[in-house]
């Protein structure tokens, strides 16, 4: 097949829950999008502000679902449903893409043999810090069980692999995209590439900030997927590494979190990320002053750089 004239249609599925001011900034980056032959979808999740006023303007080119609150992946669902692209790309409400995303991804589905493609994706705050690349490659099953995330915003999947192996599981208040990517890979190779194509943006109460129960869920999600091939050495492998890397990875997510509620004047949610940090790592809490104390030293000095 001719990789020049093979341009498949890409529904993008946004689903947005009261982020006014923050969707224009995500509908704006698939609308730059080098790659042409797409449809945007957004599903609006019962929002409370302004949403509606905001997206007025992408009349004619947005496809708009209003619904009743019914949580993100019942969103994610209709969107899907409501799709005619042979391709499914995710977009949350307050991330965005860079211009090249498409075009760098779609292609490679001219190799019916793949199915689903990821890519590195970049996280950053709204001061443009957190600047760090997550990126685990050509992932396998066990590798997703052994916590090798795969960002939803980095995604595309074919269609027909969705029919297949079924929609987000609505039940699951967290970790619905790990129990997706864990379905497809029990039966399907996943192909990554080393390209940064998406910006995942952190605030001190984005939705990951309920920390705690995000774990639990994420942990059931991993033991659910943990008996797919029986009693599997490799599997039992993966769990228990995951289940250390989850306590290391939440823990370090809290903290930051904290910090970054501590910048923007946030006292009590950089006090509870702070609480959440030590239950995750309860080893960490004798270090708390030497490192409180280091960090204010940071700061102090910043201060007096920038004076």
């Amino acid at each position: 097949m001719d990789n020049a004239e093979w341009k498949p249609l890409v529904s993008v599925v946004i689903p947005t829950y009261n982020r006014a001011h923050y969707i224009a900034e995500a509908l704006d980056s698939v609308l730059n999008q080098t790659y042409s032959r797409y449809e945007i979808i957004v599903i609006n999740d019962g929002s409370k502000d302004n949403t509606e006023e905001i997206l007025a303007p992408y009349k004619g080119r947005i496809r708009l679902i209003n619904q009743k609150n019914a949580g993100l992946s019942a969103a994610r669902n209709a969107g899907i449903r409501a799709s005619t692209g042979d391709l499914i790309a995710f977009l949350d409400d307050d991330d965005r893409w860079q211009p090249h995303k498409l075009a760098v991804q779609v292609p490679l589905f001219a190799d019916p043999k793949v199915n689903l493609v990821h890519t590195a994706g970049r996280f950053f705050d709204d001061s443009n810090g957190w600047d760090n690349v997550q990126f685990f490659g050509d992932v396998d099953f066990h590798d997703l069980l052994a916590m090798k995330i795969i960002y939803v915003q980095t995604v595309i999947v074919r269609k027909t692999v969705m029919n297949e192996i079924g929609f987000f599981d609505e039940t699951i208040p967290a970790g619905e995209d790990v129990d997706m990517w864990l379905r497809i890979a029990s039966k399907y190779k996943l192909t990554g590439i080393d390209t940064c194509t998406s910006e995942m943006r952190c605030t001190a109460t984005s939705m990951q900030s309920n920390m705690e129960n995000f774990f639990v869920y994420v942990n059931r999600v991993l033991e659910r997927h943990s008996h797919y091939h029986g009693d599997c050495a490799l599997c039992r492998a993966a769990l228990a590494k995951s289940r250390a890397q989850l306590r290391v990875h939440f823990y370090e997510q809290c903290k930051n979190r904290s910090r970054l509620a501590l910048d923007e004047k946030k006292y009590a949610q950089a006090i509870k990320m702070r609480i959440y940090a030590f239950r995750f790592d309860p080893m960490a809490l004798p270090k708390l002053p030497l490192n409180g104390c280091k960090y204010l030293y940071r700061r102090l000095t910043r201060k007096r750089t920038a004076a």
